[in-house]
């Protein structure tokens, strides 16, 4: 036991003297980390009153959404549905809704700024989905949903709309 402790020692030390040496003076580097807190994108709708089943027309204004965010600076913002309701198109951000009481009554709806019209005039495709564009807003950006382009039946029953948006940077 002595032996292996003797051992042990010795190729410790003979480790230990065949260390390296500096041959050059130390250089020091840093960064400075500044963290910030996220930014939270602030997404309202508030729905239009008056509107009935029916016949809807065309582009017949059904909400109207406000976005901006929680730092209050400008920033471009892009606006879509969400993938569950998301409706594929060539020109607009597009979605079909399912009624709240009955899944076989739909809503197709679109997305548009308050001054544009047709829908498809500020729509842009990010990553293989249409996108309603909303840029350099400040403190808020109003956009709208509206009725499809084209008229529909629309049954009696609840609709539930909803909206995502981002801040978008190209």
């Amino acid at each position: 036991m002595k032996k292996t402790l003797l051992a042990i020692m010795l190729a410790g030390t003979a480790f230990a003297s065949q260390a390296g040496t500096l041959v050059s003076q130390g250089t020091e580097a840093s960064a400075n980390l500044t963290l910030t807190k996220p930014i939270v994108v602030n997404n309202t709708i508030q729905l239009v009153k008056g509107v009935y089943s029916g016949t809807l027309t065309a582009w017949t204004p059904l909400a109207t959404g406000i976005v901006g965010a929680s730092d209050g600076q400008s920033h471009d913002y892009a606006v879509t549905f969400p993938d569950d309701i998301y409706a594929e198109s060539s020109t607009s951000a597009d979605a079909v809704i399912s009624g709240d009481n009955n899944p076989d009554h739909k809503l197709k709806v679109s997305l548009t700024t308050l001054e544009q019209d047709p829908p498809s005039a500020a729509s842009e495709e990010i990553g293989g989905k249409r996108y309603m564009m909303l840029k350099n807003i400040g403190t808020g950006g109003a956009y709208r949903v509206v009725s499809h382009m084209k008229e529909q039946v629309v049954e009696p029953d609840s609709y539930t709309i909803r909206t995502q948006a981002y801040i978008y940077a190209e």
